[in-house]
Parts: C-alpha cells; sequence; structure tokens
C-alpha cells in the first residue's frame, strides 16, 4: 500500500482501528429510527383516517392534510431529545463536583442542537397551521399574524419556537459556562418548551380544565425524560461499557416512573374527556378515531413495557459483569416503538373526541 492510501486509510480511521464513519453511524442511527417511526407512523395513520372533504368545499392541499401530524411528531420527538440529551450528564456522573468533561460537553451540545430543530419545526407548524386557516389562498405574512391571532395553538407554537432558542443558548452557555449554568439548570430549561402546547388542544373548555393541563403536563415532561432518556443513553454510551454500566440503573429508575406517569395521566386524560361528552358513551363512540388511537398508544406503552424489561432484567446484569450485549439493538428497537408512540400522538391530538 502506497504512504498517500496509508494516510487516507488513516484518516478515516479512529486510533483503535474503526472507521470513524461506522462510529458517526451508529451516533445518528438511534436518532433515525426514532424520528423516522415517528414521521412513518404519523402519515401512515393520517391516510388512513382522513376523509375526503365534501363537494365544493375548498381545501388547503395534501401538504397542510398529511404534513401537520408528522411535523408535530417532530417536534416532540425534538424536544424529548433536547431534555434527554440535558440529562444525561446527570445520570453519568450524579456527583455535583464531577469534572466537565467530553461526554458533558458533546450531551449539552447535542440538547442545544435538538431545541434549535425543535424551533425549526415549530416554525414549520405555524407555517401549516396558517396555511390550513387561509385554504386556498397563498401564505403570507397577514395570513400568520391572522392565525396566530385567532388560534391558541398557533401562538402555543410561536411561543414553544421562543422557548426552544432559548434553551438552545442555555444548553451552549451550559456547556462553555457550567459554573454559571449548571447542569439541572440547563436540564429544567430544555424542558420549557413542551408546556405551551398542553394549554391548548382537548378539554380547553371542560370543567376540569385545570386539573386536565396539570395532567397533560405531566404527561409530556414524563415522556420526554422517558424516550429522550434512552435516546441520549444509547446515542453516546452505548459503546462506553463502564459508564453505560453506571448510567443505566439510575435511567432504569427515572423510566419506571416515567412510564408509570405517562399511562395514568394519558388514561386520565381520556377517561375524562369521553365522560365529558353530551350524548355519553355509545357504540360509535367506544369506537371513534380518538378511541382507538388511545388503545393502540396504551398497547405501545405494553410493548415498551416489555422491551424495557428485557433491558431491565436480562441486559443490566451482564453489562454490569462487564459482558459484551445486544443493548443496542434492544434499545434500538425500543426507540421504534417509541417513535411510533409519537407519531399516534400527533395524529390524536387533531383528532375530535367524538365521531
Amino acid at each position: 500500500m502506497s504512504q498517500v492510501s496509508r494516510l487516507r486509510l488513516d484518516r478515516i480511521r479512529e486510533p483503535d482501528g474503526r472507521r470513524t464513519t461506522g462510529r458517526a453511524f451508529r451516533l445518528v442511527y438511534p436518532s433515525l429510527v426514532l424520528f423516522a417511526g415517528a414521521v412513518v407512523a404519523a402519515a401512515a395513520t393520517t391516510a388512513v383516517l382522513l376523509e375526503p372533504a365534501p363537494p365544493g368545499v375548498p381545501v388547503p392541499g395534501p401538504l397542510v392534510d398529511h404534513g401537520l401530524a408528522p411535523a408535530r411528531a417532530l417536534l416532540h420527538v425534538g424536544a424529548s431529545a433536547a431534555v434527554g440529551f440535558a440529562l444525561l450528564p446527570i445520570l453519568a456522573s450524579p456527583a455535583p463536583e464531577t469534572p466537565v468533561n467530553a461526554l458533558y460537553r458533546r450531551s449539552l451540545g447535542l440538547s442545544a442542537v435538538a431545541s434549535s430543530f425543535v424551533a425549526l419545526c415549530a416554525g414549520v407548524c405555524v407555517l401549516l397551521g396558517a396555511a390550513e386557516l387561509a385554504v386556498e389562498a397563498m401564505v403570507t405574512t397577514s395570513s400568520i399574524d391572522a392565525y396566530l391571532a385567532v388560534s391558541r395553538t398557533g401562538q402555543a407554537l410561536a411561543a414553544m419556537g421562543a422557548l426552544a432558542l432559548m434553551a438552545a443558548v442555555a444548553a451552549l452557555a451550559g456547556r462553555d459556562l457550567p459554573r454559571f449554568l449548571p447542569r439541572e439548570l440547563c436540564l429544567l430549561l430544555s424542558a420549557t418548551p413542551l408546556l405551551p402546547l398542553t394549554l391548548t388542544g382537548h378539554g380547553e373548555s371542560s370543567a376540569l380544565h385545570g386539573l386536565m393541563m396539570l395532567s397533560r403536563g405531566g404527561h409530556v415532561v414524563a415522556a420526554a425524560l422517558w424516550v429522550g432518556g434512552l435516546l441520549a443513553t444509547v446515542t453516546l454510551l452505548a459503546r462506553r461499557h463502564t459508564e453505560l454500566a453506571g448510567a443505566l440503573p439510575r435511567f432504569s429508575v427515572i423510566a419506571s416512573c416515567s412510564v408509570l406517569v405517562v399511562a395514568l395521566t394519558g388514561v386520565l386524560d381520556a377517561v375524562v374527556l369521553l365522560l365529558g361528552l353530551p350524548g355519553g358513551l355509545d357504540t360509535d363512540t367506544l369506537l371513534s378515531p380518538y378511541v382507538l388511537l388511545c388503545a393502540a398508544k396504551l398497547g405501545c406503552v405494553g410493548l415498551l413495557l416489555a422491551l424495557a424489561s428485557v433491558i431491565r432484567f436480562r441486559l443490566l446484569p451482564q453489562i454490569r459483569a462487564g459482558r459484551r450485549t445486544a443493548v443496542l439493538a434492544w434499545t434500538t428497537t425500543e426507540l421504534a416503538v417509541m417513535g411510533v408512540l409519537f407519531g399516534l400522538a400527533a395524529v390524536l391530538s387533531r383528532t375530535p373526541v367524538a365521531g
């Protein structure tokens, strides 16, 4: 092999001989699976449930009809990723006096990237919402202003985008100035973009609106800790067996509490909304798309519990013992199901409770 060829080969290999391209792919692969699962589930479910408009009724177009749910799914997946990467420095090194290291900086840097992505998705959702309101008209600054003036969802999306940009700046500041912006504050700020949308949607006019908003806030934050924490852990620690053995048990506790909160608050919201229907519960309501989507979400949660139990009780003892495991394959499968769950949730947020 010539000297030039050796130099080129060295450039694409790590010091231990592995190719950097393979390592980079392993870093992005879990995220690709999660995001793709969300988009595919949202798009497919929308295509199945979308009913054609009556003749003569103007429609905004297929891009809006089929694009809003996937955009909302990406919005929430990105927000969860931002929370998860902000959480990882605490999982990997729980002691407050732990020095800042490369993992700390990389994790908060990725949290900033995810928060910036959330701001971008929020802007796309505002544009699609304005197009839906304008129907056949071209989207202009005036139509966007009109949408933000009359739509609480649009206002929440705008607030979400602003908070996401603030969280991105905070994550970068926490990465470079950890003494002035500790990791706990970065984690708290990373979760704030999740909250505005909990004030809108189903149940706005319910007598239990306050309770439902608290329940929904707990629902989205718990889901973000669960999904985002797993994504960050598998992305940055899957090949760091010593750190993984320390972080995974801590994440397991957070995940167990989070899935309990997600399940209870999700069921509570659905029950309150269904019992509050003027006509009560009947066969048509129980077989409505809203109820079927709720059942599908519960099925995904059950499948995730089964996958998580394998990781917790079968793989974790092997990881602690220093043995090689298939943890990357199992966690990636779990992330795929989580993506489907986010896609279903995005469609559910736009589905009427009755009919």
